[in-house]
């Protein structure tokens, strides 16, 4: 394969070889496959093209072997609550970001694991909620008492009124000034999704450069979506929760796709978006984002927004405010 070395920075002939390389993780040695890229004089780099994230396997390894819950598992586990993160960190005595944190990959301690463990049990959270009542707000506490009963009476709460439930905040800075649309929301992943075949780590690049971009120019985000700092770059609030409903609302399918020996989690459309959702200026924004990052990978576009002010001024959990939309580089 003839292509560019970014170290000898000239085209090469390129080989891919497999390597196995040591991540000491809190002490623990964890040992992953990789595939690099070798130019003539043997220097190896990563494939640019590549949605890889050796970090993130790494992590995902490590809770396997000392059997630590997932971030998927963790924010199901919180979901089936119908409580925000804010709510449970507020209940188990954590910090504001930590549930952000660990549902966006980041690793958690041994004891929080364990108490993550231990309110699986409805009955659990309820003793920890009846140790808390004379501290916490009455109205937090009449809400986790509420979704406690229905997961104690063995009801379920619709997916889609606990994503109203986590979008009720009022037009703010966080949010570009304007409450969460959610049919406008699910359009503009259907807007996406229509153009290419889509990774869901793309995706949430490609809603956060828009939503940003439209605010530059207008003053206001287009979908009224809260973005998080995440370790692999800004992620949507909750967005995890949303593709989950368009799913269920067979809007569209999400399926694994191998890049090299590793598998992506893609995004297909099945059905068109609603253009009548949005303002021209809208489409126009989405439209210019959609073209100029067409032929960029997830990692492509994860490098990018590490290098946005917003990403470089916020850490891990915290939202982005839109007033770093100033400064954007696209």
């Amino acid at each position: 394969m003839f292509t560019y070395c970014p170290i000898c920075e000239h085209d090469t002939n390129i080989e891919e070889v497999e390597r196995n390389e040591n991540f000491i993780i809190r002490g623990e040695t964890i040992t992953l496959d990789l595939k690099l890229l070798t130019c003539e004089k043997g220097h190896e780099f990563d494939d640019p093209h590549s949605d890889d994230d050796y970090i993130e396997r790494a992590y995902r390894k490590y809770r396997e072997n000392f059997g630590y819950l997932q971030p998927e598992e963790i924010r199901n586990l919180r979901m089936s609550y119908g409580l925000t993160q804010n709510d449970l960190s507020k209940l188990l005595g954590w910090g504001g970001a930590t549930f952000s944190r660990y549902e966006n990959g980041a690793l958690q301690s041994e004891s929080h694991d364990s108490l993550l463990k231990l309110i699986k049990d409805p009955s659990n959270l309820l003793k920890i909620l009846e140790e808390k009542e004379k501290i916490l707000p009455e109205a937090l506490i009449n809400k986790i008492k509420n979704n406690l009963n229905h997961e104690l009476g063995d009801e379920t709460i619709p997916i889609r009124v606990i994503l109203e439930q986590q979008s009720k905040y009022s037009p703010q800075e966080e949010s570009g000034f304007k409450e969460l649309n959610i049919e406008k929301l699910f359009n503009t992943v259907l807007f996406f999704a229509s153009g290419e075949e889509l990774y869901k780590t793309k995706l949430n690049k490609l809603m956060y450069f828009a939503d940003f971009k439209f605010y530059k120019e207008n003053s206001i985000s287009i979908t009224g979506l809260r973005y998080a700092h995440a370790p692999y770059g800004p992620v949507p609030d909750n967005y995890s929760l949303l593709l989950t409903i368009l799913e269920e609302d067979n809007k569209i399918k999400i399926g694994e796709k191998a890049i090299g020996p590793y598998l992506g989690d893609v995004i297909w459309p099945l059905e068109k978006p609603d253009l009548n959702e949005f303002s021209p200026e809208e489409i126009k924004v989405l439209l210019d984002i959609q073209s100029n990052f067409k032929d960029k990978s997830s990692t492509e576009l994860s490098d990018l927004s590490h290098n946005e002010e917003g990403y470089k001024n916020t850490k891990d959990g915290e939202y982005i405010s839109y007033m770093f939309a100033e400064s954007l580089l696209i």
